[in-house]
């Protein structure tokens, strides 16, 4: 009845970050959460600073970058400044050239500005000229950057800051004041960028009984959050081993040796051997790379060691014998060969020594890399609990050997082999009930076998785990009922056909990954678009005539991976980002429905991959269209349709990435959403761009991927995060106040919000399919008037709290603490006391709440 499940996994990258270790104590029906999760805002960090000594007015501290070459492992170093003088560059601090004041900058750190010429050459005029260091002034705003280069002839440190930290040094220097510095070498894992703390990749989960007493133990890693524009990193500095020996009350982090470079190890798979051991593989850093992996193991649970050092790795994945100590199978991934093959090993005495097998052959694929080049994320390897000769291997598909890793046999497959069992590609896990029943898990949800895989299929029936990206709506005036389409994560693009209040059966239009999908929203016409991966399979079909038309389709790989997009239903124009290689483009695809004609749109203020496009529904007569980049900017393109010309639109505080643009009553009413961490996330303008206000709030530190106004009720706005829908009754405050506001989807990650023209909203989730809402002019989804505060007794609360409310429902009550995280959950049906145990939670301030009809119930409580 007792279940622990962690959440998150490194090898996601942040499209599955996790908030720790959760308990069930009921088979299910309810979850606590005991340990980890994000902790605390984002924190941009670099490794080094520059503190100004004098003069007074200038004094503090500031962020510095350290130079990709010259004396990289300074401690400190300080001195007076000097402005170089180069003689012919503009501005003449630029240190293009030899320098014409080098008796000033001898002995002294030398100032120089970003740009016209490369950082070892600016660097190297100034070792010329006796600097003992560099301060690099970045000449663009925002944070300063890594210089790269190669030269073994400097030796001097060099540093970057920014340009607004560094414009006022410039300033005093041309004054001839006399400023003095020094420089810290933080001597961080990352350059810089972004820090998520806390633990939000929980790799693997096991259980051990120790002479009767139940421990549990979790493996943390760390991940990057790839999406971003910035280098941010989640988990890094919390990863290692954790134990619990009180059923999750109480976790402690275990002695893990550091590899060979001094850095901590990134952990991963946990196994339990036949004599009780623990051991654990590692997987690679997103911070400290591959060069160091190891297998550990531990006897006491406490204290492990280093059994078998492996370099130039990658995930690891370790499958242990039930029956025998020293026989296992590992599963190491070699980074020697371009994207990390897998490579297979085998022991009888625990890594004293180890016999090299040889890898399947996937008779869909070709080669030994049954993979395909994706071992970082799909793979496992587990042996028979009664037979350790018998062991299981996934890739892309299923393998079995009986002769223990020296023949292997294809048991499944995806792309036409119907001499085996035809199963959804990317496996990701198994589990035996015995030896003849298993259970395997892929990207296409759970497939069974009962006679030891022999046969295997799959068990899906009402499973909802569909991870959605985007999503298009019907219009009521086109069809009736629930009709949307939406693109998948490696289960194409699936059309709703008047679909139930329920999980529903869908049509596959369109295989492989889908992407963005869209309905025509005039209500003239009735097709609908569907997109693969980039630009390489455009597809339109028409619903009128039931024909298929290719849009585009090519090889080559322009745009993103899930490829942003946008519609002009009114023109029949498709928007599409087809930029590549440092080239940034906007590809335009005319006259869908008759002789179509492709273009593409170019402009100077278009310097950043685009991340999110929206035609404006208030100009018919052409195309207005918006385009958020990588790099923050909102541009506006008039007439894009035609003779284009771009606007530079983006608010001052505008700093990450650009996930949405949505728009109010009418084209003056923008709003913006971004999707890093450590950012302010929502903003609005009502004339159209002109000014922006921040619309952060409460508003916990997560990513915002997508955003909707109730057009009933202006003042309730709702947002789509990696934790769920979060809804405001108050977006007009200055700082209004943010709920989360469940619907059924729980903390599931919400890629789409879609508005119908009857005022339905339809979210789509990565992992949970699609929910559906209303809007009404009530804001029903979370507004002051039906807020309802309840009484907790005690409060102060030690141990159990109680939540007094005025009748009995069936709903979920969730307690979230003061970072709007949610901590704990529960269901309760008609008659339940809403009861919680709060030993386990730190001391602090928390709330509860309780969503019933259009009541939302909240009560604060405090926990000593």
């Amino acid at each position: 009845q007792t279940i622990f499940v962690g959440t998150g996994e490194s090898y996601t990258s942040g499209q599955a970050t996790g908030n720790g270790i959760w308990r069930s104590t009921d088979g299910g029906q309810t979850w606590t959460h005991v340990f980890g999760g994000q902790d605390g805002k984002a924190q941009f960090i670099t490794n080094a600073n520059m503190t100004i000594n004098t003069p007074g007015e200038l004094s503090g501290t500031f962020n510095a970058v350290i130079g990709g070459f010259g004396d990289t492992n300074f401690d400190n170093f300080s001195g007076n400044l000097v402005l170089t003088n180069d003689g012919s560059s503009n501005p003449t601090f630029l240190a293009c050239n030899a320098l014409v004041n080098a008796s000033e900058v001898n002995g002294n750190i030398a100032v120089i500005q970003r740009g016209d010429c490369n950082f070892v050459d600016k660097v190297k005029n100034a070792q010329n000229s006796g600097a003992i260091g560099v301060l690099m002034i970045n000449n663009v705003s925002g944070n300063p950057i890594i210089m790269g280069g190669d030269d073994s002839t400097i030796t001097i440190p060099a540093v970057m800051i920014s340009k607004d930290d560094g414009q006022a040094i410039i300033d005093a220097l041309q004054n001839n004041e006399a400023v003095n510095i020094t420089v810290n070498n933080n001597h961080t894992d990352i350059a810089m960028g972004y820090l998520v703390p806390g633990i939000t990749n929980i790799n693997d989960v096991v259980t051990r009984n120790n002479n009767g007493v139940t421990e549990i133990y979790a493996t943390a890693g760390d991940s990057n959050y790839r999406d971003a524009s910035l280098f941010t990193v989640l988990g890094h500095g919390y990863q290692g081993v954790y134990k619990s020996v009180d059923n999750g009350d109480t976790w402690q982090k275990v002695n893990l040796p550091l590899d060979p470079a001094g850095k901590a190890f990134n952990p991963f798979d946990l196994e339990i051997s036949a004599d009780n051991k623990i051991w654990v593989t590692t997987t690679r850093s997103s911070v400290n790379g591959v060069d160091h992996g190891a297998v550990l193991s531990s006897s006491d649970g406490d204290h492990f060691q280093v059994v078998l050092p492996v370099a130039n790795v990658g995930r690891m994945e370790l499958a242990v014998s039930k029956t025998n100590p020293g026989k296992m199978y590992l599963i190491a991934v070699n980074y020697s060969f371009g994207n990390g093959v897998p490579t297979l090993y085998k022991t009888t005495n625990a890594f004293a020594s180890r016999t090299s097998l040889s890898n399947p052959s996937d008779g869909d694929l070709g080669g030994n890399d049954f993979t395909n080049g994706q071992a970082f994320y799909d793979l496992f390897i587990d042996v028979d609990p009664n037979n350790d000769e018998t062991v299981f291997i996934g890739g892309i598909n299923i393998f079995k050997s009986t002769n223990g890793g020296t023949n292997w046999t294809q048991i499944s497959s995806y792309y036409g082999n119907t001499s085996t069992n035809t199963i959804h590609p990317d496996q990701h896990g198994i589990a035996f009930g015995d030896s003849q029943h298993i259970l395997f898990g892929n990207d296409g949800g759970v497939a069974y076998s009962d006679d030891g895989g022999q046969t295997i299929i799959h068990r899906n029936n009402k499973y909802n785990v569909t991870q959605f990206y985007h999503m298009g709506v019907a219009p009521t005036t086109a069809f009736t009922g629930d009709y949307f389409i939406a693109g998948a994560q490696d289960n194409g693009t699936q059309l709703f056909a008047n679909a139930p209040l329920a999980v529903a059966n869908t049509v596959e239009v369109q295989g492989g990954d889908g992407a963005y999908s869209f309905f025509d929203q005039d209500g003239t016409e009735k097709y609908t678009i569907s997109n693969y991966i980039y630009n390489k399979s455009i597809q339109l079909y028409n619903h009128v005539n039931n024909t298929r038309k290719t849009i585009n389709s090519e090889t080559d790989s322009n745009g993103d991976f899930i490829n942003q997009e946008a519609l002009d239903s009114n023109l029949n124009i498709l928007y599409s980002n087809y930029s590549t290689s440092g080239t940034y483009a906007i590809r335009r695809y005319s006259n869908l429905l008759g002789t179509l004609s492709k273009s593409t749109i170019e402009d100077p203020l278009l310097n950043s991959s685009p991340t999110a496009l929206k035609v404006s529904p208030y100009t018919t007569n052409s195309s207005k269209l918006f385009i958020g980049l990588q790099n923050g900017k909102l541009l506006k393109v008039n007439n894009a349709n035609g003779l284009y010309q771009f606007f530079d639109i983006t608010g001052d505080e505008f700093v990450g990435s650009i996930s949405d643009i949505e728009f109010g009553q009418n084209e003056n009413e923008i709003l913006v959403t971004i999707f890093n961490y450590g950012v302010e996330s929502v903003f609005y303008t009502n004339d159209s761009g002109q000014t922006w206000v921040s619309k952060e709030g409460n508003l916990p530190d997560i990513p915002v991927n997508t955003i909707l106004q109730n057009p009933l009720n202006t003042n309730e706005v709702i947002i789509g995060t990696d934790l769920g829908v979060w809804a405001t009754p108050n977006f007009n405050d200055v700082n209004p106040t943010w709920y989360q506001t469940y619907n059924g989807m729980s903390d599931v990650k919400v890629t789409d919000l879609e508005l119908r023209d009857d005022n339905t909203v339809f979210a789509a989730t990565f992992g949970r399919g699609v929910f559906s809402g209303t809007f009404d002019s009530s804001a029903s989804l979370s507004s002051n008037d039906n807020i309802v505060n309840v009484k907790v007794f005690p409060n102060p609360a030690v141990d159990q709290i109680q939540v007094q409310l005025p009748k009995a429902i069936s709903t979920i009550a969730s307690v979230y603490d003061i970072n709007g995280r949610e901590v704990m959950k529960k269901t309760l049906k008609d008659g339940d006391r809403c009861q919680f145990n709060v030993s386990h939670l730190p001391k602090g301030n928390y709330f509860v709440s309780l969503q019933n009809g259009q009541t939302k119930y909240i009560a604060k409580f405090i926990k000593n």
